[in-house]
């Protein structure tokens, strides 16, 4: 079906072929009769269509048939960027925030394949929670998700700064301060409001521990095992 093709196209084809073997009942129905598709061995050998049904599968090797096409995917992380980028909280002196998209893993991410988490002190953690980093073209990283984490160490770390975020955006709705859309400076006093909320060991400059470790410090709080 597919003369003159090179090796590095090998995969490219055997998915197209398991596609068409997959829908071929679909083809046959829908397309005329002189398409050219229809022409090949696959529809005129008989019992080769047959054979390679039993061989096609949506299961198994780690691959899945979606139905969903590549492009759709990369559609959808291009939509992701968008939205990220008109997040009206993202206005500060330098101007608005310009969102980085990164193509890697067959999709479109909101970080680089390579990113990895620092350590930045509580109160500038909860600043890219819902800033970002305008420096580095990072959304605010309410809107991230693990998918755009290649490492897994990385996507168990979201987690964790989901948590403490998570516990001071409850403080800020229950004090009535929260503003899904801040500016920077409000974003600041959200924060100053709602430390206390984190029931840190009492000691100047609380705010400024790792995220990290008061993440890890709350969890014990709570019971939870990190």
């Amino acid at each position: 079906m597919f003369p003159g093709i090179t090796t590095k196209l090998y995969l490219v084809a055997e998915h197209a072929v398991a596609s068409v073997v997959y829908h071929s009942e679909f083809l046959m129905k829908t397309l005329p009769k002189e398409h050219a598709l229809l022409a090949t061995c696959l529809f005129t050998q008989q019992g080769i269509l047959q054979r390679m049904k039993k061989m096609v599968t949506i299961e198994g090797d780690g691959r899945r048939c979606t139905g969903i096409p590549a492009h759709v995917t990369i559609l959808r992380g291009m939509k992701r960027l968008e939205a990220s980028r008109k997040e009206p909280a993202q206005v500060e002196q330098s101007g608005t925030l310009q969102v980085n998209g990164y193509n890697w893993g067959r999709r479109i991410r909101l970080l680089p394949e390579d990113f990895l988490w620092p350590k930045m002190f509580v109160d500038v953690a909860y600043e890219w929670w819902m800033q970002g980093n305008a420096e580095k073209g990072y959304p605010p990283f309410k809107n991230l998700e693990p998918s755009d984490f290649a490492d897994q160490n990385a996507r168990k770390r979201l987690s964790d700064f989901r948590y403490l975020m998570g516990k001071i955006d409850q403080c800020a709705q229950e004090k009535g301060v929260y503003k899904e859309n801040a500016t920077m400076e409000e974003t600041k006093e959200i924060f100053k409001q709602c430390v206390e909320c984190l029931k840190l060991p009492m000691k100047e400059g609380r705010q400024r521990r790792t995220w990290q470790s008061v993440a890890t410090w709350c969890r014990e709080q709570d019971g939870f095992q990190h």
